[in-house]
């Protein structure tokens, strides 16, 4: 059973952040299956550390958005993901130890924090990028759609092998 379930209620009306989201929920998912299914550290660990690399090209492609198209909330916005980022490292520090493993405070977190992100500060990020066009301006937004499509295809190959 998954633990988080992607819905258009999670949408920001900005196709290729939307997709990311989803990549999110999805490696959450991933993570919260690999430890309740007692999978080993490793594949737990490894799992993580998609979840976290992923989570970086997100925040780093957001705030490139921002960036470029003078989004006025930017400073805040980043310094959401700065905090997010710093609460991870907190309340999962045995990450840095080589046989550290996850937590259910760390999917907690994540799931928490995403959910209320996404409905927050990204909606409020992709209203201003439609309502000023910034959604479709080469080298905002759409060039991160076919990474984006690249993520969601790479994720529904792994689910299909993991089928067989």
């Amino acid at each position: 059973m998954d633990l988080f379930t992607w819905s258009e209620k999670y949408s920001v009306g900005v196709p290729a952040f939307d997709r990311h989201h989803q990549v999110l929920f999805q490696l959450i998912n991933d993570l919260h299956r690999a430890m309740m299914q007692g999978d080993s550290f490793t594949v737990a660990r490894s799992t993580f550390k998609r979840l976290q690399d992923y989570t970086q090209y997100h925040f780093q492609t957001e705030e490139k958005a921002m960036h470029a198209s003078n989004y006025p909330d930017f400073a805040v916005h980043r310094m959401q993901h700065e905090r997010f980022i710093d609460q991870i490292m907190r309340v999962c520090p045995e990450f840095q130890q080589p046989d550290g493993h996850p937590s259910s405070k760390l999917l907690g977190l994540m799931r928490r924090w995403l959910r209320t992100h996404i409905m927050g500060s990204d909606a409020k990020l992709g209203e201003y990028l439609r309502q000023t066009g910034a959604d479709r301006l080469p080298g905002i937004v759409a060039e991160e759609q076919a990474e984006a499509d690249s993520a969601q295809e790479m994720l529904a190959g792994r689910e299909a092998r993991s089928l067989s």
